[in-house]
């Protein structure tokens, strides 16, 4: 059981990479909520979790359109709009 709908994206991530037998890059990470019309929602504390991201090695971080602009952690945002768009940067 998932509580953290931050998850969302990073498991639809990991959907997305064994259907298309694509692994995902080792420096990626995701967060964000996706709603049932594929558009993917923001979630809390967006700098602090890309702050840990890159304390840990991340340096590419997949993230909302709408927190895009809170994160000044020292990393690549990728924001994304829809579900839609995650696979054309995801597998870039």
């Amino acid at each position: 059981e998932i509580d953290e709908p931050a998850l969302d994206l990073g498991v639809i991530a990991a959907v997305l990479s064994s259907q298309r037998n694509l692994p995902i890059a080792h420096d990626v990470v995701l967060f964000g909520e996706v709603g049932l019309l594929g558009e993917i929602r923001s979630v809390s504390q967006p700098d602090l979790r890309a702050r840990e991201a890159a304390a840990l090695g991340f340096r590419r971080v997949i993230v909302p359109q709408s927190n895009a602009a809170e994160i000044r952690a020292d990393v690549e945002k990728v924001p994304v709009r829809r579900i839609e768009d995650v696979p054309a940067v995801l597998f870039q």
